[in-house]
């Protein structure tokens, strides 16, 4: 494959009619949802009580008549079961190479498996996305996260296909070995460092209180980043690109359940995505129906070729929007997730998530690299209600000076919504914690 070609897989990317992808996904969709029946107690059964027969499904229209299918669903069959895999295993077990876990952000984790053909589909879909942004054969590439995360399945079967010069580290937020990694990544010299933004802006804040910069990392001029795990906001790519003097950053949109990332272009409009791999909606997370494109709602896909725990109409617990028209790229539609579905509050009679207000959070120097939590007490809030952490913000900032920021921030945030916030400067280590990720939204009224 020339290096020169703008697309991984062309024909599948940018090549096909409208009609021809939609023969394509109709096709795939009327095998998927035999296969599922045939081989899926779970499925069968929702199907079944829908009153549903897989014939009645002959394109991707017809996908409405099947019911939303969540996590709990899943949950439910395995308390009832005992079955491990949720009756969703549609493949023997022998034919099992591997077995991921979700993260359990939205409750119990539930296990996925894959089989070889699903993890090199799955590699085909990284590597798309990889091409996509200008990553290119034998580049250095690092690739740092959580070692059990899902994802990771399918990003070392692209990284082979890709023929990368590849190392990984593994970020722990409990134990955070700055000065190894520093050495490590300055000795390393990556072309391509792929990251989970949380980790990465707090490895920032980290190597800053050693008295590293991160331009001290030198990483070469041409490098690429692409992140992921949090929405990419302007203020956060045009920061961290100048903190490390690179060319260019990237936001991806990962889903561990599907061991899959989709990627932005160079137009940086929204991360596309591989519609012969996926069907795409949109669905109101109260009333489950669809919505129009641009639309705020739940993701909800269906995966087409997986053999082993396929997700048919799957609700992802990602709020976010997808548009239709073609991009300048010849791809065609992209999303932009907002965050999770638990990270979604009202104020006054605004739907909001953290990624409204977080360039105006870290529009103030001390606050670059910070963590905050939205704290919503009551259903439907007057005003925001933030705590901002900084490391070691009692010995960094004056008293003085933390109430400056405090009005500061307040200000920005009414600027750009026009809503009044209270905000409440605090140690990152104050902050509420799940797992590896600061809490974006603490949901009191849970607590009531």
């Amino acid at each position: 494959m020339s290096e020169q070609r703008p697309y991984w897989n062309p024909q599948m990317e940018a090549w096909l009619t409208d009609k021809e992808l939609l023969e394509i996904q109709n096709r795939k969709l009327q095998a998927m949802i035999k296969y599922t029946y045939l081989y899926s107690p779970l499925y069968k059964q929702i199907l079944k009580d829908a009153n549903v027969n897989p014939i009645d499904i002959r394109n991707v229209d017809d996908l409405k008549k099947v019911p939303l299918i969540d996590k709990s669903m899943l949950r439910k069959y395995r308390s009832e079961t005992g079955d491990p895999f949720c009756g969703i295993l549609c493949s023997p077990q022998e034919y099992i190479k591997l077995i991921t876990v979700s993260t359990g952000t939205s409750g119990e984790s539930n296990f996925h498996a894959w089989t070889s053909d699903d993890i090199k589909l799955k590699g085909e879909g990284w590597a798309r996305g990889f091409w996509s942004i200008g990553v290119l054969p034998k580049m250095t590439t690092l690739l740092s996260g959580t070692a059990w995360h899902g994802i990771w399945p399918g990003i070392n079967k692209a990284v082979k296909m890709l023929n990368l010069k590849s190392n990984w580290i593994a970020f722990d937020i409990l134990s955070m070995k700055v000065q190894q990694w520093i050495k490590w990544i300055s000795n390393l010299q990556p072309n391509f460092w792929f990251g989970i933004m949380d980790f990465t802006v707090l490895f920032f804040e980290l190597m800053k209180q050693v008295g590293v910069e991160p331009k001290e990392l030198n990483l070469p001029e041409d490098a690429i980043m692409s992140l992921t795990s949090a929405a990419v906001s302007e203020g956060t790519r045009k920061f961290m690109q100048e903190e490390l003097n690179i060319k260019d950053i990237f936001e991806a949109y990962a889903m561990s359940d599907a061991s899959f990332g989709f990627f932005e272009c160079w137009q940086k409009e929204g991360c596309h995505i591989p519609e012969d791999l996926f069907y795409f909606e949109v669905t109101d997370p109260e009333t489950g129906e669809r919505l129009e494109a641009g639309e705020r709602g739940e993701f909800t896909y269906t995966e087409f070729d997986r053999q082993a725990t396929p997700l048919i109409r799957w609700m992802s617990d990602d709020m976010g929007h997808i548009h239709s028209e073609k991009c300048p790229c010849g791809r065609k539609h992209k999303l932009k997730c907002l965050g999770r579905e638990d990270f979604m509050f009202h104020i006054q009679n605004k739907a909001l998530f953290p990624y409204d207000v977080i360039d105006e959070i870290r529009s103030f120097p001390e606050t670059r690299t910070a963590e905050f939590t939205i704290i919503k007490d009551v259903k439907i809030m007057e005003k925001f209600k933030i705590h901002v952490g900084i490391q070691n913000m009692r010995k960094a900032i004056t008293e003085e000076r933390r109430k400056e920021l405090e009005i500061g921030i307040a200000e920005e945030i009414k600027k750009k919504t026009n809503i009044p916030a209270e905000i409440l400067l605090c140690d990152i280590g104050e902050l509420p914690l799940y797992l590896h990720k600061v809490i974006a939204v603490q949901d009191l009224t849970k607590e009531k």
